[in-house]
């Protein structure tokens, strides 16, 4: 439904947050602190907001070509398997070749 549609990322962010809040404390860490260093940091310096536009460029073309495949219905449940697979054949061939 609409609601859930909405609803559901703000649950899942709340409760994220509660339990990293919660394993913080355990931990015996400043909850406030760690929440600051994983959520807040990353974005305040420009060389980190590039770091994870690297690291987020191919895990979104992933998701756009599942996209298309379930589009056009068809399953590919082995996108991330295929990542990792090309990412060792790349480390292989630039260090034998």
């Amino acid at each position: 439904s609409q609601f859930w549609q909405i609803l559901s990322p703000l649950v899942a962010l709340l409760g994220t947050i509660f339990f990293s809040i919660i394993l913080f404390t355990l931990n015996g860490k400043s909850p406030i602190l760690g929440l600051e260093t994983l959520l807040i940091s990353p974005l305040i310096n420009p060389y980190a907001i590039t770091e994870i536009i690297v690291k987020a460029a191919p895990i979104l073309l992933i998701a756009v070509g599942l996209a298309i495949c379930f589009h056009c219905k068809i399953c590919n449940i082995l996108a991330e398997v295929q990542f990792t697979v090309g990412a060792i054949f790349a480390i292989a061939v630039a260090l034998f070749f």
